[in-house]
């Protein structure tokens, strides 16, 4: 079955995907790749994660890609109503967009860390923080980029 978030994601996800689905198109890429397969769409069509999943890093990895998605559509969603004067504080569109960047480094430690388990490598875990933002640079530039330059 070919998953959209437009038709198969949560409420939220059918709710606002419009704000950003032309500038964040991952965004669904992501989800139908690895988060669909963690949930029980295939099954009974909900959205909740599926039993079977006891990996604490495959729920970190739904959380955080779904809180991506939360802030950034958030922090849109407020932009244009600032833009339309129908909101007044536009501090508040950076607070959401600092979020999505914390969330997308949380995202990427724990792809990581998942990676690092299943093939039993050293794990992120070792890294001192400046170690960690030099990581997920590394990893966005090498791993992301090479997928997502062929869409």
């Amino acid at each position: 079955m070919a998953y959209t978030l437009q038709e198969h994601g949560d409420y939220y996800e059918q709710k606002y995907w419009y704000l950003v689905k032309d500038t964040f198109p991952n965004y669904e890429i992501f989800w139908k790749d690895f988060i669909v397969p963690l949930t029980k769409r295939g099954e009974s069509g909900g959205i909740d994660l599926r039993e079977n999943i006891h990996c604490k890093w495959l729920i970190e990895l739904a959380m955080a890609h779904y809180t991506v998605f939360y802030h950034l559509t958030v922090a849109e969603d407020l932009r244009l109503k600032f833009v339309k004067n129908e909101y007044e504080f536009s501090e508040h569109v950076f607070y959401h967009l600092s979020s999505a960047t914390e969330m997308v480094e949380r995202l990427l430690f724990t792809l990581d860390r998942l990676v690092s388990d299943l093939n039993e490598t050293d794990s992120i875990q070792q890294y001192s923080s400046d170690n960690i933002t030099t990581k997920a640079q590394d990893y966005s530039k090498k791993r992301l980029s090479e997928r997502f330059q062929k869409i």
